[in-house]
Parts: structure tokens; C-alpha cells; sequence
């Protein structure tokens, strides 16, 4: 089969996965729709600590930008959660296609390298499944490439429009108040707009007026959600949160060579192998080591956190020894079995299972939702408009507060802590947990729905497929 064949086999590929439900990381709920649904939509939803008035650390701003559209549309022709999360899904996987294919033929000189970074860069699983899920990473990765193109643009004519200038402050803004570390990504690629800014004093104080007007706009909408006196930076907070190991003690620490030794092989696999040297001094290639680099200086090290470089990489890749056509189908072999794994059955029946609860008509005042080794559950599925709900987790919550949760998160608890929690709950109770987690319980446990799109590499010791829907037995 050639490329062009496996190339166009991916574009389907793509879109199938938009409509499969796995769960990468509880941000990509937590920091977007299950915000949006609470403010806007009215739903009663777990807002995380980083949207708390008390806690402001993350924009309202490119959230609006992005989703608010489809919010609104869900509120006007009231789509359920599941149909709204589709539709954000799949205008995240249309962005990635297109702002990737146009950013890497600007970025690269030839034709020929413009098709293999496309190729490359489309046969990745981070683009087939990551991209399309409603991360900031996701994001971010669009606004890294659209601003190389344009100081690309820059660095090879010397002149340009003005409104060029005007996007790429629109840009940098965005990035910025969408995450923190964008910035990190374009430290050493900046480099090469200092010539055109000295040779043209008035591009500049374009680009420093209309960067502070933007960020004026973002300013004043956090300002006014978050219902506060004072005027709200929210990424300051953010990058004051993350300068603290305290802080990021509570979300993991990792050795700082975690992104190099261990995600970046992650996400290529043999993929590695292809990197050549001749690229070095490309722009993707500065931006690579600037982001890289930089990022690695946090102790707190998550895979997602990379999802740039999964394009830049792919304009540092050469296919031309003939050994490389043997690293291309295990390349490709590789990212079919990790698109299947982390695009289908990662945590995959957490939200079907949400859908479920939604569908039979869950109500959290007669009945206790308790998850137990699974991520949290995104709670905006369950459309819970106009209720009190009370969310608590096995972490944040002590054992007596834990037993008046509406919705607990039991996290992955001692199976004799769980026991005990279960028989103190003094209402009917729905256990949401692993099929293999479930045998644990025998004889307490009576089914009620399961599905079978579901893995846990969380507790391999009791690795089974499926999820379950099950009553607690008093």
C-alpha cells in the first residue's frame, strides 16, 4: 500500500475516533466543557480549582473562542451534553487538519518536505486521538504553529501587512491566557523577529498595542466571570501556582529528564528513529528544543504537555534510507495499536456510563453515585439543572465528608475502605467501576448495565474489559 493510500486511510481513521468516547485526562473535561455547562448552560458541575472566584488561574477567554460557539448552538436546539461534546470534538479534529497542513507547507521549503511533514505528522496517534480531544494542549499546539508560520513569514521576506502583525499579537495573546507554557514554545523562535522589528519601528508598536488591547479583552471577561474586584491575570496566577513544588507536589512529581527519557519516546516509538540531523537549524526544530527544554525545568511532567512537538518533529523526520521504509511500518503499526488503545478503550466507558445514569433519569437527592477506580466522572453528561448536587473525592474530603457526597469520587481506595464507606451510606447506591474491579465485590453487587469499551491500566493486577453500572446490595 502507498502513502497516499495510507494517508487517505487516515482521514476516516481520524474522524471515527472523534465519535469514540475514551478519557485521556480528567483536563480535558475539567478545564472546558464541564466549566462552560455550569456558568452557561446552568448545570450543577464539579468546577475545579483553577475556575474557583477564590482560585482564579485559568481563562474564560479562549474558552469562549472556541467552544462558546457550540454552547451556544447546544442551548438554542437543545442538544444534550453528549451531542454538544461531539460537535467540540469534531471542530477541534476539522482545526487540527487544516491550521497543520497550512502552518507545515509554510514552514517547510520544498514540496517534498511539505508532504512528508503532513504525512507524519497525520499517521501520529497524538494527532489522531489527542488533538481532537478538548485539551488546552490541543489548542495550544494550533497557536504554536500558526505564530512559526508567521515569524517563518517574517524571518524569509523582511516585510508584511500590517494585520499580519495584528494576528500574530492576537495569537501570542491567546496562547498565553490559554496556557502559561505557550510561551516556552517560542523563546528561541522569537529570536528571529528582532530584524524585522528594528527595521520597522511602527510594526512593533502595532504588535504592543494590539497585544495590550487583546489582553485587555481577556483581562476584563475574567474579570467580570469571576465576579472580582480587582482585575485578574489569570495566567500570573497560573505561573505563580506552578513555580511552587508544593503545589505540584499534590499533582506528581517527576524527574525533570521524564519529558526526554520518557514521554517523548512515548509518543514516537520507533517513530525516534527517523529524527535526522539536517534539520537542525530549522524553525521547527529551534521551537522543539525551546519548548522541550524549558518545559523540563517543572518537575511535574505529563505527556500532553508535549503535543507540539508531535508536529515539529514530524519537519525534522527523514525517510530517505532504505532502512527507514521498515521504520515506517512499524511507525505506523505503532500508532494504529496506541490510536485503538488510548482513542477507544482508555477509560473509555466513563462517559457512556455518565450517559447511562443521564438516560434512566439519575437524581442525586434519593440516590449516591460512587466511582471507584476510574478518572472523576464529567458530571455536565448527567445534566443536572436546577438540583444541589454535593461532589467529594477520596483526596480533598474527609472520611465523614466523604459519606455526604451526592457523587463520590473513591479515587483507587483500599477495596476495605471501600467496604466500609459502602456500608455507610445511609441511601440507595450506584457503584460505577471496572468489570475486574467489580469481582472484588462479589455478592454485593447486583448489575444493572455494562459496556464493554473499557480498559484500566491503573490497576493491571485485576485487568479486565468493561465497566459496570452496579446496585450496592444492603
Amino acid at each position: 500500500m502507498n502513502w497516499r493510500s495510507i494517508y487517505l486511510l487516515s482521514i476516516p481513521f481520524r474522524i471515527l475516533l472523534v465519535f469514540e468516547l475514551s478519557y485521556i485526562h480528567p483536563d480535558e473535561h475539567f478545564q472546558s466543557l464541564e466549566v462552560l455547562c455550569n456558568y452557561f448552560l446552568g448545570y450543577s458541575t464539579n468546577l475545579p480549582w483553577e475556575f474557583s472566584p477564590e482560585t482564579p488561574s485559568r481563562s474564560f477567554g479562549p474558552l469562549l473562542l472556541l467552544y462558546g460557539p457550540s454552547i451556544i448552538a447546544g442551548k438554542w436546539f437543545s442538544l444534550p451534553p453528549l451531542s454538544i461534546y461531539f460537535i467540540c470534538k469534531l471542530q477541534l479534529c476539522l482545526l487540527t487538519e487544516l491550521v497543520t497542513h497550512w502552518c507545515l507547507y509554510k514552514l517547510m521549503a520544498t514540496k517534498k518536505e511539505r508532504i512528508k511533514a503532513v504525512y507524519l505528522n497525520s499517521l501520529s496517534y497524538i494527532t489522531l486521538v489527542y488533538q481532537s480531544h478538548t485539551f488546552s494542549n490541543s489548542v495550544e499546539t494550533l497557536i504554536v504553529l500558526l505564530c512559526l508560520a508567521i515569524i517563518n513569514e517574517l524571518k524569509i521576506e523582511h516585510r508584511t501587512s500590517y494585520s499580519t502583525i495584528i494576528w500574530l499579537a492576537f495569537l501570542i495573546t491567546f496562547g498565553v491566557f490559554n496556557r502559561i507554557t505557550f510561551l516556552a514554545w517560542l523563546l528561541i523562535p522569537s529570536y528571529h523577529l528582532l530584524p524585522y522589528f528594528f527595521s520597522n519601528f511602527k510594526a512593533l508598536i502595532l504588535f504592543i498595542l494590539f497585544g495590550l488591547l487583546f489582553s485587555y479583552g481577556f483581562i476584563a471577561t475574567d474579570t467580570l466571570l469571576f465576579n472580582s474586584s480587582q482585575w485578574l491575570l489569570t495566567p500570573i496566577n497560573n505561573l505563580l501556582y506552578n513555580l511552587n513544588n508544593d503545589n505540584l507536589a499534590v499533582h506528581g512529581l517527576d524527574s525533570r529528564l521524564k519529558h526526554v527519557l520518557v514521554n517523548i519516546p512515548t509518543m514516537l516509538g520507533p517513530g525516534l528513529l527517523l529524527f535526522s540531523r539536517k534539520h537542525v537549524n530549522s524553525l521547527p526544530f529551534f521551537s522543539l528544543v525551546s519548548g522541550v527544554c524549558l518545559l523540563s525545568v517543572f518537575p511535574h511532567q505529563e505527556l500532553r504537555f508535549l503535543m507540539p512537538a508531535i508536529p515539529l518533529l514530524s519537519c525534522c523526520f527523514d525517510v530517505q534510507p532504505r532502512f527507514s521504509k521498515y521504520l515506517l511500518k512499524a511507525f505506523i503499526a505503532f500508532n494504529v495499536i496506541m490510536s485503538i488503545v488510548m482513542g477507544v478503550f482508555h477509560q473509555g466507558g466513563v462517559v457512556p456510563a455518565l450517559n447511562e445514569l443521564h438516560s434512566i433519569g439519575y437524581c442525586p437527592s434519593t440516590t449516591v453515585q460512587v466511582w471507584w477506580r476510574t478518572y472523576k466522572p464529567p458530571s455536565y453528561f448527567l445534566e443536572l439543572s436546577n438540583q444541589t448536587v454535593r461532589f467529594t473525592n477520596k483526596d480533598q474530603d474527609s472520611k465523614d465528608e466523604l459519606l455526604k457526597g451526592d457523587i463520590i469520587d473513591a479515587m483507587g481506595m483500599r477495596l476495605e475502605d471501600l467496604s466500609v464507606l459502602l456500608s455507610k451510606i445511609d441511601r440507595p447506591i450506584k457503584l460505577i467501576t471496572p468489570v475486574g474491579s467489580s469481582l472484588l465485590l462479589e455478592g454485593m453487587l447486583s448489575e444493572t448495565w455494562t459496556y464493554f469499551y473499557h480498559i484500566d491500566l491503573d490497576h493491571l493486577e485485576n485487568f479486565a474489559f468493561g465497566i459496570g453500572v452496579y446496585d450496592v446490595i444492603n
